[in-house]
């Protein structure tokens, strides 16, 4: 991966002179060039450390190194001794680092151990061991934290520095040297990000609109580290006139809604709002009382219709009804 700049063509121009044709494609504002073995991988890496050109390089599986954790061991235990003793332990297989896990807040050292092997076909050995330096131990592969990888030499994103071609950069300062050999020791007070260039964080802010986000695979969700979920709540705070059901629900109501609850009117017989589809039913009770109202108010009608069911035939029912129905009539144009 090299950075498309200004003068791109004459970088690809250059490549293409030394390794007759090169597959290049563009990806953004880097060029990825694909080499056609590992031994022109290795040439090309070369040849733009020469020229000067800025890259950064992903290993082939190949040559990837095995990575496993090793659970168990006292968190005093020297480094150097455990290389010694696994060269004991394994001698068919070759140690390239061995590392000491941290707490990501105390930055105080676990009792879980790194250790990389060389992929030779017998680095799946280390797995048949259950105690190591007379302790009982616990071996596992390693699994990369959730997040984006950020490179300790130039400070940006998605490799490491062992893989980095481009020119080293301070995460405090910006010069052209590694922030652990940065001579600020305390926090600047006003700082910048040297990727976006916004004032008042640094590059490794997870809020920095420059810091990758997580893409969950499909089907999965992410488990976000602890900085990224509280930026990612301030983000997403509750909105107004939504409940929490609402939100659990996904039963978001629509902005023609919204605005009918701000501009209801206030019931005072039963002290809420009222709004669209509530009012609307509210109304239709108020006319079944009045019904029933009405019809309680004539004299022997409900009495009657109760008595209706003893009938047997429907013309009889009809008959009953009407002639009711009459005497009501007449009782209340007398009345009048």
């Amino acid at each position: 991966m090299i950075r498309n700049n200004n003068n791109y063509k004459e970088m690809l121009k250059n490549l293409n002179n030394k390794f007759c044709k090169v597959n290049a494609v563009l990806a953004n504002e880097y060029i990825k060039l694909y080499p056609e073995t590992a031994e022109e991988h290795r040439d090309m890496q070369k040849f733009c450390r020469e020229e000067k050109i800025e890259f950064y390089f992903i290993r082939p599986l190949s040559e990837r190194p095995f990575k496993i954790v090793m659970k168990g061991l006292h968190r005093d235990t020297d480094i150097e001794e455990i290389k010694s003793e696994l060269a004991i332990a394994l001698p068919e297989t070759e140690i390239l680092k061995v590392g000491q896990l941290k707490n990501v807040r105390t930055k105080s050292p676990k009792d879980i151990f790194m250790i990389e092997l060389k992929k030779n076909g017998h680095e799946n050995k280390i797995f048949e061991l259950t105690h190591f330096m007379f302790l009982k131990i616990k071996i596992q592969n390693y699994r990369k934290p959730p997040g984006a990888t950020q490179c300790r030499n130039c400070n940006m994103f998605n490799h490491s520095s062992a893989n980095c071609g481009f020119q080293t950069r301070c995460l405090k300062c910006g010069e052209d040297h590694r922030t652990n050999q940065c001579p600020i020791t305390t926090p600047p007070e006003n700082p910048k990000s040297i990727n976006c260039g916004a004032t008042g964080h640094i590059a490794s802010w997870r809020g920095c609109p420059l810091f990758p986000k997580i893409k969950p695979t499909k089907g999965q969700g992410v488990n976000y580290p602890k900085a990224q979920r509280e930026f990612l709540a301030s983000q997403y705070r509750r909105q107004e006139n939504i409940s929490y059901s609402m939100q659990t629900q996904k039963l978001i109501p629509r902005q023609v809604e919204l605005n009918s609850r701000q501009e209801s009117e206030f019931n005072p017989q039963t002290g809420s709002r009222e709004i669209g589809y509530e009012k609307e039913f509210l109304g239709f009770l108020k006319g079944v009382k009045v019904m029933y109202d009405t019809l309680k108010s004539i004299p022997n009608l409900i009495k009657t219709i109760s008595e209706l069911p003893m009938l047997e035939k429907t013309e009889d029912m009809v008959n009953h009804l009407i002639k009711v129905l009459g005497t009501v009539a007449n009782s209340v144009s007398n009345v009048q």
